[in-house]
């Protein structure tokens, strides 16, 4: 945050110094203050891009809600906003590879790919897939449009407050996300029960069998990333059918709990009428400032006006 201090010493120079008549002069602190207001401004509309906030039942931790900022425009996702979709490729890195409900226990053969691709909980997942852009395939029931935004979502949980990075294929076009692509954290204090697999699961099938155990409690934060299927050189009006992913060879892995398609047959719910709040601040500041240099400057002018008569 950027701090202005307005010295009192009886000084001339530049800035906030320069005076008319003892008073700051106008003009000179009205552009001071307008150049503050507007990185201020700017710098939190900057901040508002993608997702913005996460609503979750406090119990079940499953998805109610999603707001999104849509090139400056805040839309609210509903579950019923978001295609259905399906696991159906996987290539773990870890033995580590399931993510369950506080004391729920595994779900079982044939059931474990649910846990990531069925439910709307934020407490399940399959995580710690391997490094390469294809190690995990999501098959989307119906195909996803690119619209002006973001369409894909991927909630990755972590212990702290780290966001791993994704490589991920869209359209045949390899794009990876950092962790500044990420949002803050969006929801804190998960708990969650980490499973583990004898042998790391390098397949599907190996993933829905074979011996699992509980490996740990864990408490998890959640992290969000918003895909623009631009990036993939994916057209306006544009669809795609399924996307792939991966961690990065050699450091941390992906733990994703939900990942969500918009659904273009149904369109966002909840889109804002009303100009957004950083707009209305913005024309309150203009008209702030107006109204204090038409008052300065008038005040400037009645005591020089008596000073020169006395």
């Amino acid at each position: 945050m950027t701090h202005i201090r307005v010295d009192k010493a009886n000084r001339t120079g530049n800035g906030f110094e320069e005076r008319v008549g003892g008073n700051l002069q106008p003009v000179r602190l009205f552009s001071q203050i307008l150049r503050v207001g507007c990185v201020w401004i700017c710098g939190g509309l900057l901040a508002q891009a993608g997702i913005t906030t996460l609503n979750l039942n406090p119990t079940t931790y499953e998805l109610i809600g999603l707001n999104v900022d849509q090139s400056g425009t805040s839309f609210t996702y509903s579950p019923s906003d978001f295609v259905g979709l399906n696991l159906t490729a996987w290539d773990g890195d870890s033995g580590f590879a399931m993510l369950v409900e506080d004391n729920a226990g595994d779900p079982g053969d044939g059931n474990r790919a649910a846990l990531l691709d069925t439910d709307l909980r934020f407490d399940t997942g399959i995580i710690n897939p391997g490094g390469a852009f294809d190690a995990v395939r999501i098959d989307f029931a119906s195909p996803v449009e690119n619209i002006d935004g973001d369409e894909v979502f991927l909630f990755d949980v972590e212990s702290d407050g780290t966001r791993d990075s994704v490589r991920m294929r869209i359209n045949g076009v390899d794009v990876t996300y950092g962790a500044a692509d990420y949002t803050g954290q969006l929801w804190g204090g998960i708990p969650q029960d980490v499973w583990q697999r004898t042998a790391t699961p390098n397949t599907l099938a190996e993933l829905e069998s074979g011996s699992w155990s509980k490996g740990a409690d864990a408490t998890f934060n959640i992290f969000g990333l918003a895909v623009d299927l631009s990036d993939h050189g994916v057209p306006l009006g544009g669809t795609v059918n399924f996307i792939e992913f991966g961690g990065i060879p050699g450091g941390n892995n992906v733990d994703p709990v939900f990942i969500g398609g918009l659904d273009s047959s149904t369109g966002p719910s909840g889109q804002l009428t009303t100009p957004e709040p950083e707009t209305g601040m913005f024309i309150l500041f203009g008209l702030g400032m107006i109204c204090f240099y038409r008052r300065s400057l008038a005040t400037a002018r009645r005591e020089k006006a008596t000073t020169g008569q006395a």
